[in-house]
Parts: structure tokens; C-alpha cells; sequence
């Protein structure tokens, strides 16, 4: 971790800026990857509200008895995955200017965990429809044969899968659900011993639109094609985030 002092930055103060009248979001594009990509949900969260008040942060937290700030998280990771574009929403209570707080978290992070962009937004996190990852899986049996199958079941009319459910009592249960709607500009290769996939998943919280866990297709290659069913100690994937999208899957969310 560098400091302020190192990195040449001015130590500020919360009250250098005005407070506002109304408590507005700033939102942040940050990086997860490397050994991060095994922290929780949970546990990102809860460094994430330390980073904040490290760096002296003006949040706004909520009033009575257990006062929390208020950090939104657009599409939280699965273990593993990693992400060169997550987007968190922070509120806060003075006028600072984005950029500028952002060199300050900066300065309490590393950089498996570093501070990309930082603006008042003028969209909604719900205004998010499409994922970009990158898989690289090493496999027994790894071929331009297999990449051509891959690539065969990931552009079928049906795209099957087995999805978490829960009925009325809360119990898990799995059923079979077709993405094919929710996967598009699919690419497959066999390079450098790697199968390696590029493809759009739907990434809404929009009920109508749903989210696709990219760990569902690694999984469903597993149950087709038997791969990654090899030596642990060998065998191994990894998924990242590359890009996130508007709902034409063509514009860069922001």
C-alpha cells in the first residue's frame, strides 16, 4: 500500500469541501483481480467501507441507530472470477470532485484492487444488460476440435443449462433453462494450448432480461463435454470481465 505522502498527494480534509443540500452518488470503475478474485461478496464490501474511511471519504451514512454508508455494487462477482470493470456507486455528502477523491482511495489500495474512473453518474445501474468475458480453460484433450465444438454449443438455438431456483418453501432446486437469447457474439479458439472463449452474457437485474452467471457455462461444458474432469493439478480455468454494456451490446456502460 503506498501512502499520500509518497505518492505526492495533498492530505485533505472532509470539511475542505461545501456540504450539499442533497447527498449525490459519485460512481467508481475499479479492477478485482488476482488474489482478490477469491474474496467474497461480503468480505469486498466490507474492505471496500474501510478503503473509504482510510481515505477520509465525505460519505453520507444513514440516520438511527446503526448509521451505514451506502455503497451499490453493479453485478457482484462469483468467487473467481475476476473483473477489469466493476462499477460501484457511493454516496456522499460534500461536493468533491470525483477524480480527486479517486487519487486518494488509490493511494490506499493495491493494485489488484485499483481505482479506474470516477464521475457523477448521469445513468442507472439498471440501465446495464450485457457482460464481456474472457474464459481461458486448459483441459485434457484441448484442440481446434474441441474449440469448434464449444463454439458449436454456445451458438445452437438451444443453450441449456441448470440454473438455482427456489420454490415457495425457499428450497433450492435446479431446472433447466435456455440461454440462447442471453449469449451472443460468441468467438472460440484453441491458442497456446488454451481454449479460449470471448462472449456476451446478459448481465440485467431486469427480471425479463437475466443474469447469466459465467460460471453456468463453464459448467455446462463440464456436464457435455466432459472436460476439466482431468487431474486437478493440472487442469484449471479462468474467467474475467472484460467489458459491461448498454442494452444494444454495443456501447460501453458508464
Amino acid at each position: 500500500m503506498v501512502s499520500e505522502k509518497d505518492r505526492g498527494l495533498k492530505p485533505y480534509s472532509k470539511t475542505d469541501y461545501p456540504m450539499l443540500t442533497e447527498p449525490k452518488f459519485i460512481r467508481f470503475k475499479f479492477r478485482k483481480v488476482g488474489d482478490l478474485q477469491f474474496i467474497s461478496h461480503r468480505d469486498l464490501l466490507s474492505v471496500m467501507t474501510k478503503i473509504f474511511v482510510r481515505a477520509k471519504a465525505p460519505l453520507w451514512y444513514s440516520k438511527g441507530f446503526n448509521p451505514h454508508a451506502k455503497l451499490i455494487f453493479a453485478l457482484p462477482l462469483s468467487v473467481g472470477v475476476q473483473s477489469e470493470c466493476e462499477y460501484l456507486d457511493v454516496r456522499v455528502e460534500r461536493a468533491i470532485p470525483p477524480s480527486e477523491l479517486m487519487e486518494h482511495i488509490n493511494a490506499e489500495v493495491t493494485e489488484e484492487l485499483r481505482f479506474i474512473d470516477a464521475y457523477y453518474p448521469e445513468t442507472a445501474l439498471e440501465d446495464i444488460y450485457w457482460a464481456e468475458y474472457d474464459f481461458e480453460i486448459g483441459t485434457e484433450g484441448a484442440d481446434e476440435n474441441m474449440a469448434s465444438e464449444i463454439e458449436g454449443l454456445l451458438t445452437a438455438e438451444q443453450v441449456i443449462i441448470l440454473k438455482k431456483a427456489k420454490d415457495k418453501h425457499e428450497k433450492i432446486y435446479f431446472k433447466e433453462v435456455d440461454i440462447a437469447p442471453y449469449v451472443r457474439d460468441v468467438s472460440v479458439k484453441f491458442d497456446g494450448g488454451l481454449i479460449k472463449i470471448n462472449a456476451k452474457l446478459s448481465a440485467s437485474i431486469n427480471q425479463t432480461h437475466p443474469h447469466i452467471n459465467p460460471e453456468n457455462i463453464v459448467t455446462m461444458l463440464k456436464d457435455k463435454l466432459g472436460i476439466l474432469s482431468g487431474d486437478v493439478m493440472r487442469e484449471q480455468y479462468d474467467i474475467i470481465r472484460t467489458k459491461i454494456y448498454f442494452e444494444d451490446g454495443k456501447t460501453d456502460f458508464r
